[in-house]
């Protein structure tokens, strides 16, 4: 199965990259790539990630004369939602450019593809109303792609940290929180970041383009407790998963905002809070019981191994390609 990556890093690896290495597939830069064999010279089922503009949609139909087409996504664009776009994004078709990414002409993609693939049971059902086949395939992870947990010195500070981009609403959430973190002794704040809110106390390492440099970062810090607020928002219960499996990952528990995308984590060692009070409610209680705070690390660590591994990732993607194959 063919996987037509957009450039994004982080959202390409985890949506295309390891789904193809577990499936066997290859990963294609539409560009070159596309004009440098004609469609029919890529029968099979191919996947598009994130088509949303003209030149991507007339690409992919094309395709489609050829073989399944499959489109997946990893946020709700099936409506705008004008406080994100940030200018990414136009609301018509007709407001853009063969470029430019409208929510009209993802609709239309949505439509057009042969099945729809998402990571979150929420936009199973938001995008089952444009596609009637539509696929959950979870985000997974691969150990192997990351350093190995350095081992922790017995005198080491508790670190609570940040690594996103959120907006700044989501920040606000943890504001109390993390500036009380670091000022207590014995504890460390920090943020992974492409915005400095200038909190006292809480040191800022900027954002990390690269991949690799931004796993080793990650890890190195040796993190204790990782936090992800989101905003309620209709956009933000579209989002996923992603920093549970990250944190993790690095050695971190995961804190996060009880709602749509966090509910296969309910019951697990996962921790939430819901408001800035409860956020520093849950760092207080973290940092006062740390050795309890690396032991749920540790399960939840292991709990995705078991869960959202490559096996697990081949299993949900490939089931995709099954159904694919045994149509054409």
């Amino acid at each position: 199965m063919d996987y037509w990556a957009q450039s994004t890093p982080g959202i390409r690896y985890v949506r295309v990259e390891l789904p193809a290495r577990a499936t066997g597939g290859r990963v294609l830069e539409f560009g070159d790539a596309w004009y440098s064999e004609a469609p029919e010279s890529r029968p099979g089922p191919s996947v598009w990630q994130l088509v949303a503009n003209r030149v991507r949609l007339h690409a992919m139909v094309q395709q489609q004369e050829h073989g399944m087409v499959y489109l997946e996504v990893d946020d709700d664009y099936t409506r705008f939602h004008r406080q994100y776009v940030r200018g990414a994004w136009v609301e018509r078709d007709s407001d853009a450019d063969s470029y430019v990414s409208s929510v009209e002409c993802h609709r239309a993609a949505a439509e057009l593809a042969d099945g729809v693939i998402v990571s979150t049971p929420y936009l199973a059902d938001l995008y089952g109303e444009l596609n009637d086949n539509v696929y959950i395939c979870r985000n997974g992870a691969d150990p192997a792609d990351w350093p190995e947990l350095p081992e922790r010195e017995a005198d080491e500070p508790f670190r609570v940290i940040f690594a996103g981009s959120p907006n700044p609403n989501d920040l606000m959430l943890v504001r109390r929180a993390m500036t009380w973190a670091a000022a207590q002794p014995g504890v460390e704040a920090h943020m992974i970041c492409d915005y400095d809110p200038k909190w006292p106390g809480v040191r800022v390492h900027g954002w990390i383009d690269s991949l690799d440099r931004y796993r080793q970062v990650l890890v190195g810090l040796k993190p204790d407790l990782g936090l992800r607020p989101i905003e309620l928002t209709p956009f933000s219960r579209g989002k996923s998963d992603l920093k549970v499996l990250e944190y993790a990952m690095a050695g971190a528990l995961a804190c996060v905002t009880p709602s749509d995308p966090y509910k296969d984590w309910s019951g697990t060692e996962v921790l939430t809070a819901f408001d800035a009070k409860a956020w520093e409610q849950q760092v207080k209680w973290a940092v006062k019981n740390r050795d309890e705070v690396r032991e749920r690390a540790r399960a939840v660590r292991e709990l995705i191994l078991q869960t959202r591994s490559l096996d697990a990732i081949k299993e949900d993607w490939g089931a995709v390609e099954d159904v694919a194959r045994a149509v054409m």
